[in-house]
């Protein structure tokens, strides 16, 4: 099992803007995620400018095999079944390690 830490970045780009049950939603996604053990950072972001339709997710996990244990989690699937319908393509996620 590798303990590397794995960086994810995720962008969520809406068709519109982004729907309100989403943002409703999103507190509660960030406080289960932040409490996992193996959640060593998850910060949701806006952009400042430029589309307002759009989430960037940035998470940290101790190791890929507890981020894979993370996305089974009933509260994501959930956040899915909300935001997917509204999206425009899917979620773009790619995984990342630290250069230093």
């Amino acid at each position: 099992m590798s303990k590397e830490p794995v960086i994810v970045l995720a962008m969520l780009k809406f068709k519109g803007p982004i729907p309100q049950s989403v943002l409703d939603y999103l507190p509660e996604v960030v406080a289960k995620t932040r409490a996992e053990d193996d959640c060593i950072s998850n910060v949701p972001h806006l952009p400042l400018e430029g589309e307002p339709n759009r989430i960037y997710l940035h998470e940290i996990w101790t190791s890929k095999e507890a981020l894979d244990g993370h996305l089974q989690a009933p509260y994501l699937a959930r956040f899915r079944e909300l935001a997917e319908p509204h999206l425009e393509g899917g979620i773009d996620v790619s995984l990342w390690k630290a250069l230093m």
